[in-house]
């Protein structure tokens, strides 16, 4: 639980720096390779056992110290996770719900739309056709008549010559 201590705690890697197995990791230009080298060089294995053992107990106990002096803003801080990962799947819910939905419209609406569009290209279609064979009738009236028109003038023509030879004599 959370410490009901009123003194101020002291910075934790204030007290880890001071502590000589753990300063050496603490320093901005910790070079892993040449810590090992210089601690076999100048000791036993077993005397760097020791001391990197005592020193990973100084750590836990830090650990330890700043989880149960902090253990009430963790909670609550893990208690808005919790909440955030329920809202999340609220909406993660909701969301899929969406996409669902907006595919059922999709396919109410694409497949309405497609015959709209093929059934108005028919008609497109369609109505050129017609606006052809209109063209084509009023052709064909029109031919019909200039065949009148140069029927009558031919018999016209040659009701004239004909008429023309008979008064000048019968031809001659």
């Amino acid at each position: 639980m959370a410490s009901k201590d009123s003194t101020p705690r002291a910075d934790p890697l204030h007290e880890l720096k001071a502590h000589p197995q753990l300063a050496a990791f603490l320093a901005d230009d910790f070079d892993g390779t040449a810590y090992a080298s210089e601690v076999l060089g100048t000791s036993s294995v077993q005397a760097a056992s020791s001391g990197l053992a005592d020193g990973i107990a100084v750590l836990d106990r830090a650990l330890k110290g700043e989880v149960t002096s902090h253990y009430d803003s963790l909670l609550a801080q893990l208690g808005g996770i919790g909440e955030a990962e329920r809202v999340l799947d609220i909406v993660r819910s909701g969301v899929h719900s969406l996409q669902d939905t907006m595919s059922r419209v999709r396919d109410e609406i694409v497949e309405p739309h497609r015959m709209v569009s093929s059934k108005t290209r028919q008609l497109e279609n369609l109505t050129r056709t017609v606006d052809g064979l209109h063209r084509i009738i009023r052709m064909l009236k029109l031919l019909s008549r200039l065949k009148e028109s140069l029927g009558g003038i031919s018999r016209n023509t040659a009701g004239a010559v004909a008429g023309a030879g008979s008064s000048n004599g019968g031809g001659g």
